[in-house]
């Protein structure tokens, strides 16, 4: 039975603001310590990063530094030429440097640093800052900056299907939330050091290296929701819409981060949504208007880095709870 519940009103219908790694940022150093094979540990808030020792003395706790994750992908421009040897990785047709972690001597690397004053343009702005609003004001605006996209940074990823998407009929709708998580070093300070989380329970998860797919349904009583997602036509031809997108009591979708698809036949998410059962389960769920989020995992994605047999692909509900 359909939940009863009034639909939403248009007026009260908020597009969500997708969450966005800060791949690159300014970060302070707040801890240093040399460990074997000539190598020294900088610890740049929560994140580790190793290197030998000649070049690490060039930080001091307390400094600010430039700090770039894990999967940065740094181009191979005029900036970053002392790093034009190492520059073997190729992304989108570009070459550059993938920052990769590593183990060093026992102990794991995860990123690169480089001095503040590498980059003036950013030393430039925070002294400006500091005259108008005081240097402790403007160091923290400086350190909740993302800075990749100014530095020309990327974030790496495998090619994410080795068969061509098909069926693309619009982008993702704004009101289906992007899913999205906070790496533990960068929130490890409040999740870990209070006195409410002596007394948790923890349980570790595995991170599945697959894509994000949402499946969704829109009642036909949610009129005004409709208005927020692609119109619903066949890419290419004349094929009529097919019953897994449009059934009597609203509308059915599938979609990865980016966009939604139509049902060709052939869209490697629709095939996995059926084949997983999602599209007849979403149905028995009392509620008028839902979407389910996932991943898609197999063979045909992200390089198959989970060894999937050669065809097999799978979607794998997300689930959250205490």
């Amino acid at each position: 039975m359909e939940n009863t519940t009034p639909a939403i009103s248009f007026n009260a219908v908020q597009p969500i603001q997708p969450y966005k790694r800060k791949l690159v940022g300014v970060r302070r150093v707040v801890a240093k310590k040399k460990i074997e094979g000539h190598c020294t540990a900088v610890t740049v808030d929560n994140w580790t990063v190793v290197g030998f020792t000649s070049q690490m003395n060039r930080f001091k706790i307390g400094d600010l530094v430039v700090f770039m994750e894990i999967d940065s992908f740094i181009p191979r421009i005029d900036r970053y030429w002392e790093l034009w040897s190492s520059m073997n990785d190729v992304f989108n047709g570009e070459i550059g440097l993938r920052v990769r972690s590593r183990e060093v001597s026992g102990t794991y690397s995860q990123g690169m640093i480089f001095p503040l004053a590498d980059f003036p343009e950013i030393v430039l702005h925070h002294q400006n800052r500091i005259q108008k609003i005081g240097k402790d004001e403007a160091t923290r605006e400086l350190l909740s900056f993302s800075i990749a996209d100014s530095l020309g940074i990327k974030k790496w990823e495998y090619p994410t299907h080795v068969r061509p998407v098909t069926g693309i009929i619009g982008e993702l709708s704004p009101l289906i939330q992007r899913p999205g998580n906070y790496r533990i070093q960068d929130i490890g300070h409040s999740v870990f050091n209070t006195q409410a989380a002596k007394n948790r329970i923890y349980q570790v998860t595995e991170k599945l290296d697959g894509v994000t797919v949402h499946v969704y349904k829109v009642s036909n009583q949610s009129p005004d929701l409709l208005t927020y997602f692609p119109a619903l036509k066949p890419t290419t031809g004349s094929i009529p819409i097919p019953p897994t997108m449009q059934t009597p009591r609203g509308r059915v979708g599938v979609c990865n981060r980016k966009h939604e698809f139509f049902d060709d036949g052939k869209n490697i998410y629709w095939e996995t949504a059926k084949m997983s059962g999602i599209l007849d389960k979403i149905h028995k769920i009392p509620y008028r208007n839902i979407a389910i989020q996932g991943e898609l995992v197999g063979s045909h994605i992200q390089g198959n880095t989970m060894q999937y047999p050669e065809g097999k692909h799978e979607f794998v509900v997300f689930v959250s709870g205490t």
